[in-house]
C-alpha cells in the first residue's frame, strides 16, 4: 500500500509526499531497493547530490548488478565533480546492460576515458 501511494505521489510530481512515503516504506522494509533508488532520484532532483549518493549506495549494496542504479550513481558522481566515479559507474551500467535507454550511449569529453586522449574519446 505504501509503495503504491509513494509511486502515485512521485508520478504526480509531489516529491515531498513521495519522499516521505518512501522513507516510511524503507523504515518498515530496510532492503526495499526500489524505494531507496527513488529516494536517491528525488534527492538528486531536489539538488541534494550527497544525500542522493547515500540512498543510491544503499540500493547498490543490496543489488550490485543493477545498471539503473549504477547509471544514477554516475549522474550523482558527475554532479559532485567526481569524474572518475562517474566514469566507473557509467561503464559498469553499460557493461551490465549495454542496450538499455537509461545508460549513456558513450562517454563525452567531460568524462575522460583512462588511457585515451580526450580528443580520441570524442571521435571513437
Amino acid at each position: 500500500m505504501l509503495w503504491a501511494q509513494a509511486s502515485q505521489a512521485h508520478h504526480r510530481g509531489d516529491l515531498t509526499t513521495a519522499a516521505r512515503l518512501y522513507c516510511r516504506l524503507v523504515t518498515h522494509e530496510p532492503q526495499h531497493v526500489e524505494a531507496l533508488y527513488r529516494l536517491g532520484c528525488i534527492a538528486f532532483q531536489q539538488g541534494q547530490p550527497a544525500q542522493a549518493r547515500d540512498y543510491l549506495m544503499q540500493a547498490l549494496a543490496l543489488r550490485p548488478g543493477d545498471a539503473t542504479i549504477h547509471s544514477g550513481l554516475a549522474d550523482v558522481a558527475r554532479a559532485l565533480g567526481d569524474l572518475q566515479g562517474a566514469t566507473t559507474h557509467y561503464r559498469q551500467a553499460l557493461e551490465l546492460d549495454p542496450q538499455a535507454d537509461h545508460t549513456p550511449t558513450g562517454l563525452d569529453d567531460t568524462l575522460p576515458v583512462p588511457g585515451v586522449a580526450m580528443s580520441d574519446s570524442a571521435s571513437g
